[in-house]
């Protein structure tokens, strides 16, 4: 399981100002469930580095960011105002495009729906709601 940067520099503090090593950090922190192994991967990094922190450029690289790419994602979100049943979560457009940048591109086109679109869907969540107990949490569009 990956650390949050958060835990990261606390398992930084704990072997540079007191010495501890994987074993030690694991038993003091049962409640966090940390797999001795990862604590173990982490400390020589830590040794080494003396950081936490990435390496610059390390990870995959960004290439997939084209004008083309950005253009057909915005068009798969916002090609769905309006046609009940199209939509498709941030999750299911990556797997079709295999982006995993969808967030900003998300936030702008929510940005641009029309207001009076998501008041209406706001007035109709309780009705929505009834509609997926009474079909016992199954597909409720054919209901609207």
């Amino acid at each position: 399981m990956p650390f949050a940067f958060e835990e990261k520099c606390f398992i930084k503090v704990l072997r540079q100002e007191k010495g501890w090593g994987a074993k030690r950090i694991g038993s003091e922190f049962r409640q966090k469930k940390w797999a001795v192994s990862s604590v173990n991967d982490l400390l020589p990094k830590i040794d080494k580095t003396g950081s936490v922190e990435r390496k610059v450029g390390s990870g995959r690289p960004r290439s997939i960011r084209t004008q083309r790419n950005i253009s057909y994602v915005s068009d798969l979100i916002c090609s769905q105002e309006g046609n009940p049943g199209t939509s498709k979560s941030p999750h299911e457009i990556q797997k079709v495009t295999g982006m995993d940048d969808l967030k900003d591109r998300v936030r702008t086109c929510w940005e641009s729906l029309d207001q009076q679109i998501i008041n209406k869907s706001i007035d109709q969540w309780r009705d929505r709601l009834k509609a997926v107990v009474r079909v016992n949490g199954g597909h409720t569009e054919q209901l609207f």
